[in-house]
């Protein structure tokens, strides 16, 4: 009887051991089926991220280089980073300090991602906050680098990019998905966090694509936190900052009443939504004097819906002969217009933005949907899992960087030497053999069994106080 029970327990223990050694890299698929595969290294290092200094990016960005320039922007730039000792590869973005407010933007930034976790957005990994060579204040955050660049690459590629680049696209479920990807990311903005938070400034170049082309929303540097009093209106007056956002996206109520509301960020997620279908900027010299993308589309729609689609899109329906898309592309584009309305009060929120176009997304892929479960709501549920899943993933990410993981693995080590053991002694006393090497052994296999309930126990307070541990940096 004794002997039937080692089996199950060396099977489940073998299962434990198997749990701690991947949990840290687990992969949960979001409801395209996208898996988010997460460098093990970039978590790992989360810990000597926040002990960087100014010299481990100078070396890092092997003195800001120019073949690490990633891009530019209003109050700094942005660079890809390798760190020396783990090989990590980072994006640092450095705050150009002599631009009027290039502080604010860093602590608005700071502000803003202190405690927001959601799979769409970029993560920020810890920020820098010190002294150059030269005695200058220096300020930058380290950012989860995102291999295949912004979705305005992706959209207009430049001509100083290689011939590679330059031909890739986005094909139209790819777009419909990123499009998913930033509508989720915004809700979660706008509705899931303690107090709303608005982007202000959602644009292509804003948009990153992952190894997986997932979409994360980025730079937090014009960010608005609606305060408490000012939730029931839900808009807040605009800082020294100035009129924030970019020309094209930035909503017409803020160039003359100065009033931020999250349904500024709704206009620029309309326009951004009309440019990844039509392939036209709202900046296109064919917009002005009173006629916009939004006008564009709406005389267009939906007779002349070809006329204005991207070529690209169009030549992929050629391809595969037929016009489903155009029937799914008439539909998103009346979710950019409703979203681009020059009235806060006519555009939709982005809960219902989100309905929507999780509707589309599934129509078009039906048999992925249902293998992946039709009792789940392919948009809320599978964001509320991945929620949870990552919130229990980021303790067990510290915890193998910390001191708790190592002492687990002996505890396994000291289980599996006393079933061992358990089974020679089950094997002597089968043969009949009386002695006290068996008595002695029995003894040490009950000692066994305390230590390991007590490194469980300790382990287990510690493993507590690292999931509840704080976030990696502060705007302070």
């Amino acid at each position: 009887m004794k002997e039937s029970l080692t089996m199950p327990l060396l099977h489940s223990l073998r299962e434990i051991a198997s749990f701690v050694e991947a949990s840290p890299s687990y992969t949960c698929p979001d409801a395209t089926g996208r898996k988010k595969k997460e460098q093990p290294t970039a978590t790992c290092a989360e810990n000597s991220l926040l002990q960087l200094s100014y010299q481990n990016i100078v070396r890092a960005t092997d003195g800001f280089s120019l073949q690490n320039l990633a891009g530019s922007g209003n109050f700094g730039s942005v660079y890809k980073g390798i760190l020396e000792e783990s090989g990590v590869v980072i994006a640092v973005k450095v705050l150009n300090l002599l631009t009027h407010g290039a502080s604010r933007s860093f602590l608005a930034e700071c502000e803003a991602l202190r405690n927001i976790r959601h799979r769409n957005l970029v993560k920020v990994l810890t920020k820098i906050s010190g002294v150059d060579y030269q005695g200058n204040d220096f300020k930058a955050l380290a950012y989860q680098f995102m291999v295949n660049g912004s979705l305005e690459d992706w959209l207009h590629p430049s001509v100083g990019m290689n011939e590679q680049e330059t031909v890739r696209n986005l094909n139209f479920f790819q777009r419909v998905t990123v499009a998913v990807d930033v509508a989720h990311a915004l809700e979660y903005l706008h509705h899931h966090c303690d107090t709303p938070i608005i982007h202000c400034d959602l644009k292509p170049s804003n948009i990153l694509l992952d190894e997986e082309r997932v979409g994360h929303i980025s730079d937090f540097g014009l960010a608005k936190i609606l305060s408490a009093d000012r939730l029931n209106n839900s808009i807040t007056q605009s800082s020294s900052l100035g009129i924030r956002g970019t020309i094209g996206y930035a909503p017409p109520e803020y160039g003359m009443g100065s009033e931020l509301s999250t349904k500024g960020d709704v206009y620029s997620f309309g326009n951004l939504l009309l440019e990844m279908f039509t392939g036209k900027r709202p900046t296109n010299e064919m917009f002005k004097e009173g006629f916009s993308l939004h006008n564009f589309v709406v005389a267009a729609l939906p007779e002349q819906l070809i006329e204005i689609t991207d070529p690209i899109l169009l030549e992929e329906q050629v391809k595969q002969g037929n016009d489903r898309h155009l029937q799914f592309l008439n539909s998103i584009l009346e979710i950019g217009v409703i979203c681009s309305a020059e009235s806060p009060s006519a555009r939709m929120d982005m809960s219902d933005a989100v309905t929507k176009l999780c509707s589309i997304r599934d129509k078009l892929h039906p048999t992925r949907l249902h293998r992946e479960g039709q009792t789940l709501h392919a948009a809320q549920s599978a964001d509320d899992l991945n929620k949870y899943l990552r919130s229990h993933k980021s303790g067990l990410e510290r915890l193998r960087c910390s001191k708790v993981l190592p002492v687990l693995y002996f505890a396994l080590y000291l289980v599996f030497a006393e079933v061992e053991l358990f089974q020679q002694a089950l094997e002597l006393e089968k043969r009949k053999i009386k002695s006290k090497f068996v008595h002695l052994l029995l003894v040490y296999v009950i000692c066994m069994n305390f230590l390991f309930l007590w490194i469980i126990i300790k382990s287990e307070f510690r493993i507590k106080q690292i999931s509840c541990s704080a976030t990696p940096f502060s705007a302070g």
